[in-house]
């Protein structure tokens, strides 16, 4: 190697065989299994017909997040390519017709689900930043609609709490369908996951029995248990950790809730004092709290 000053821009370089991307996901025909097909993170969807045997590279976006197969209407596939949007193929990936011309280009798409007892119903996730998007199709994937707000259930989960019940879609990770209820829905998200009871029409949070809490330390002090959480602040159990209350911060405040990080416990006078850090959502600096 030698030094090329003209270089404007540089990067790393890989000798060796090349790195397989990663594998989003499967899909497989249920009325032919021998039919399966993967969405790809350098070579879009593939499918084979001998039952992975052997695979063919269809033509599509190189990044492909989702494939799906109607489970209703053969030799129909959807392709989810993040930032390129929603494809569909109705002659099993010979050719492919972009969709969702309404949908507005900075979304990058996740997953597609179709009904299995009417495909004109399809839906589908993806994100706008750190914005939730959940669009609902009535029409095999030729118009959408969005409907991107959530019934909060602040008992099961208190996390960032807001005026009134409704809040935004999180950013979603999958969705999936109740094969014996196919108006029942499920998102999974990374802040509120929810359910729809009506075919998506409607959205409530169903977070009770999940465990929502990313704890970032831990620290013992006697009988207590003293723990800081992303998005939940600083808390404490009196039980071995059967129960927990939130110490810090006690309530929604834009300058104070927001990740707490670590904590440190000492004894004074008989009595804990909890020193805690945090970083504000919305605040211009990182926080330190001293509860006694």
């Amino acid at each position: 190697f030698k030094e090329d000053k003209k270089a404007q821009t540089y990067g790393n370089m890989k000798v060796g065989e090349p790195v397989a991307s990663p594998s989003y996901s499967v899909a497989v025909d249920l009325k032919n299994p021998s039919v399966v097909a993967a969405a790809t993170g350098d070579s879009g969807i593939i499918l084979s017909k001998d039952k992975g045997e052997t695979w063919t590279e269809l033509a599509t976006p190189r990044k492909a997040s989702n494939v799906t197969l109607d489970p209703v209407e053969a030799n129909t596939l959807y392709g989810v390519f993040f930032t390129d949007g929603i494809q569909k193929s109705t002659d099993l990936g010979k050719t492919w017709t972009k969709l969702g011309a309404n949908i507005p280009a900075n979304v990058s798409f996740r997953e597609v689900a179709v009904d299995p007892a009417n495909p004109a119903n399809v839906y589908a996730i993806g994100q706008a930043g750190w914005g939730g998007n959940f669009w609902i199709s009535r029409d095999a994937g030729a118009t959408w609609k969005a409907t991107n707000s959530v019934k909060a259930d602040y008992v099961a989960n208190p996390t960032l709490p807001k005026s009134g019940e409704v809040v935004p879609l999180s950013i979603p990770t999958n969705i999936a369908i109740n094969p014996r209820n196919p108006k029942q829905l499920y998102i999974s998200a990374n802040w509120r996951s929810a359910i729809s009871d009506d075919g998506g029409e409607t959205l409530t949070e169903s977070m009770k029995g999940a465990d929502i809490s990313c704890i970032t330390d831990i620290r013992f002090s006697g009988d207590k248990v003293y723990t800081t959480a992303m998005d939940e602040g600083t808390l404490v159990s009196d039980d071995q950790g059967k129960t927990w209350r939130q110490i810090w911060p006690l309530k929604h405040e834009t300058d104070l809730s927001g990740h707490n990080w670590r904590v440190a416990v000492n004894s004074v006078d008989g009595k804990d004092r909890v020193i805690s850090t945090g970083s504000p959502w919305d605040g211009k600096k990182s926080v330190v709290a001293v509860v006694s």
